[in-house]
C-alpha cells in the first residue's frame, strides 16, 4: 500500500535540480577538501624511526651517553629542486649525473619518547642503495626508483634499526616522493649474520653489497630462463585452440608437431653437448695445462738449482784446490849432477830424428 507514495518520491526526487545540505555536513566537506589539498602540496615526509637499545646522547650534551632511555632517531625526506633527495637537509640523492659534490654527511637529532625532548643532530653511520628504475610500458615518461636508507651505527656505535624505503616519482618535469615505508631489520642483510662486536658496519655493508649481487644475479637468470622458454611456452600463433577458429588443418598440425620434435632434439643434443664441454673437456684441458706449467716451473727451479750449485760449490772447490800447492825442493848432489850431464851427452849422440815432407809443398823439413 506504500508502494505508489514511493514511486511518486522517487519521480520527483529524480526531477529535482539541487538537494538542501546541512551546515555541519558543508564543513566537515570543506574542511576535508582543505586537508587533502594540503596533503597533497606537501613534499617533505617525517620518519621517526624506533631505536631499541640505542645509547641515547643527552639534549645538553652530546658526549654524555645513556643505555636505559627509549629514543626514536628523527629524520625528515624531503625534495629540493637543486640538490634533489635530501634527508634533514642533507643532500643524499641527486637525478643529475654529476654526484661528485655530494658530501654524503647526514646528521639526525634523537627523540626522547618520555617527553619528546630532542638532542642535537648526531652523524649517522648509513649505506643507501639506489635500485633499477620500474618503467610502465604505458606512460614510458614516468618511472618509480626505489631507494634504500639504512642507518648502521650513531657516531661509530652500531644500532638496530629499521630500513627506510623510499620511492621516487621521477617525471620529465620534477621528481617528487611518492611514498616511504619501512622495512624490518630483521629482513635486512647482515642482521643475523653480523656481530656487533667488531667491525658491524663493514660486515653490514658487505652483506648489502652481497644480497644487492645476488638480486641482480637471480633476476638476470629469470629473465634468461624467460627467453628461452618462450618457444616453447606457446600453445599455438594467438593462444586460440580449434574452438577458436584460429586452428591449423590436421596435416599441417602434423608437419609442425615433427618440426617442434626436430627442435627439442637438437636443443636436448646442445644442453648434452655444453654439458660435456662444461663438465668434462674443459677441465681436462685445463688439468694438462696446469701439469705442463706445474713440469715447466719445475724443470725452471731445477735448472737454477744446478745452476747456482755448479757456480758457488764447485768452484770453491776447485779454488781451494788451486790454493793447494805444495813446493818440493829437490837438493842434487855433485855426482849425480855429472851422471845427469854424462847422460845429457849420451843422449846428444843420438841419431837426429827422421825427416818430414810436405805434400804441399814438395820439400822436406828436418824437425830439429
Amino acid at each position: 500500500m506504500y508502494i505508489t507514495p514511493a514511486l511518486v518520491a522517487a519521480c520527483l526526487t529524480l526531477e529535482a535540480s539541487a538537494f538542501l545540505v546541512p551546515l555541519e555536513v558543508a564543513t566537515a566537506a570543506k574542511q576535508a577538501k582543505s586537508e587533502l589539498a594540503s596533503i597533497l602540496a606537501t613534499t617533505g615526509h617525517t620518519v621517526d624511526l624506533d631505536c631499541p637499545g640505542c645509547p641515547y646522547f643527552g639534549p645538553e650534551d652530546t658526549a654524555e651517553l645513556r643505555e636505559d632511555v627509549e629514543n626514536k632517531i628523527h629524520l625528515e625526506f624531503d625534495i629540493d629542486p637543486q640538490l634533489g633527495l635530501t634527508i634533514n637537509d642533507h643532500a643524499i640523492f641527486s637525478s643529475e649525473t654529476d654526484t661528485a659534490s655530494i658530501p654524503y654527511l647526514v646528521s639526525a637529532p634523537q627523540i626522547r619518547v618520555e617527553d619528546g625532548q630532542q638532542t642535537d643532530p648526531i652523524q649517522l653511520d648509513f649505506a643507501w642503495e639506489r635500485l633499477t628504475p620500474i618503467v610502465s610500458a604505458d606512460e614510458p615518461d614516468k618511472s618509480i626508483l626505489p631507494i634504500r636508507f639504512t642507518i648502521l651505527g650513531l657516531q661509530g656505535i652500531p644500532v638496530k634499526v629499521d630500513t627506510v624505503a623510499i620511492d621516487l616519482l621521477q617525471t620529465p618535469d620534477q621528481t617528487s616522493i611518492a611514498r616511504i615505508t619501512t622495512i624490518p631489520f630483521e629482513d635486512t642483510p647482515g642482521a643475523t649474520t653480523c656481530d656487533t662486536t667488531s667491525k658491524w658496519s663493514l660486515c653490514r655493508l658487505r652483506a648489502i653489497i652481497a644480497a644487492r649481487l645476488q638480486a641482480i644475479m637471480e633476476a638476470a637468470t629469470a629473465r634468461a630462463s624467460a627467453a628461452t622458454k618462450g618457444c616453447h611456452g606457446r600453445k599455438g600463433s594467438n593462444g586460440l585452440g580449434p574452438m577458436g577458429g584460429e586452428g591449423h588443418p590436421h596435416g599441417h598440425h602434423k608437419g609442425g608437431h615433427g618440426h617442434q620434435h626436430g627442435h627439442h632434439r637438437f636443443h636436448r643434443f646442445g644442453h648434452m653437448l655444453h654439458q660435456t664441454l662444461r663438465f668434462f673437456v674443459i677441465p681436462a684441458l685445463l688439468g694438462v695445462i696446469g701439469g705442463l706449467m706445474a713440469s715447466a716451473v719445475g724443470m725452471l727451479v731445477g735448472q737454477m738449482i744446478s745452476y747456482l750449485w755448479i757456480r758457488f760449490h764447485r768452484n770453491g772447490q776447485r779454488g781451494e784446490a788451486s790454493r793447494e800447492i805444495c813446493v818440493v825442493e829437490i837438493v842434487v848432489d855433485e855426482e849425480e849432477k855429472e851422471a845427469l850431464i854424462e847422460n845429457s851427452e849420451v843422449d846428444g849422440e843420438l841419431p837426429p830424428p827422421p825427416g818430414y815432407r810436405d805434400v804441399e809443398a814438395g820439400s822436406e823439413e828436418k824437425l830439429i
